[in-house]
């Protein structure tokens, strides 16, 4: 099995964690999305990462799709209960979202400064700030994000917070969400974690 990925993504960050924790033995194939040379294009039309490749040449993109797959096989990070099961989704998807406007910030500060719609890194920013509370909010008496137990939801809530620290680390987030600061620095102790933080290839 091979995982097409970058060092940076955390939505590919958050698949390695899977495999790691589930004992998933796979190939990690480094790929810049951006680069002329990328061939991601071949297993993915979309031209994203993540990527997982079979040995039998089939595969899957999308982090989600691989979640799910892997959540198949191993069984380890959602629960077999359709509703506690869904409230993990829910979370994940918050996350999900959260990661992808953080990310359109970025693109957009990429752009010569004359370029930059200002009203676009706005609304992005309130839709992290809303979440940044509510993931806040959640945690305040539970020690994980759904469920009180923990699942995807909590891998994919400390992907995008570091990835901020990463990228964005113009936005605060420790400052005014002590709850957020206590699960990620508890996460990152463990060597899944620690051992995929977003750097520079």
């Amino acid at each position: 099995m091979k995982l097409i990925g970058s060092l940076t993504s955390p939505f590919v960050r958050k698949i390695r964690i899977l495999l790691a924790e589930e004992n998933i033995p796979y190939e990690f194939l480094l790929d810049d999305v951006w680069g002329t040379d990328s061939n991601v294009a071949q297993y993915n039309p979309l031209g994203q990462v993540p990527c997982l490749i079979f040995d039998s040449g089939y595969t899957l993109y999308d982090s989600s799709v691989i979640e799910d797959y892997l959540e198949e096989i191993t069984p380890l990070h959602a629960p077999y209960n359709s509703t506690a099961r869904l409230e993990v989704k829910k979370w994940a998807a918050l996350t999900g979202g959260l990661t992808e406007a953080a990310i359109k910030i970025r693109m957009e500060q990429l752009r010569p400064a004359d370029k930059q719609m200002q009203s676009w890194i706005d609304r992005q920013q309130l839709k992290i700030d809303r979440g940044l509370v509510v993931l806040e909010e959640q945690l305040t008496h539970h020690l994980w994000c759904a469920n009180n137990a923990y699942s995807v939801a909590d891998v994919a809530v400390v992907c995008f917070l570091n990835w901020l620290d990463f990228r964005l680390p113009e936005i605060d987030w420790r400052n005014a969400h002590p709850n957020l600061v206590k699960l990620s620095d508890y996460l990152n102790a463990q060597a899944a974690y620690s051992e995929t933080l977003p750097r520079l290839a």
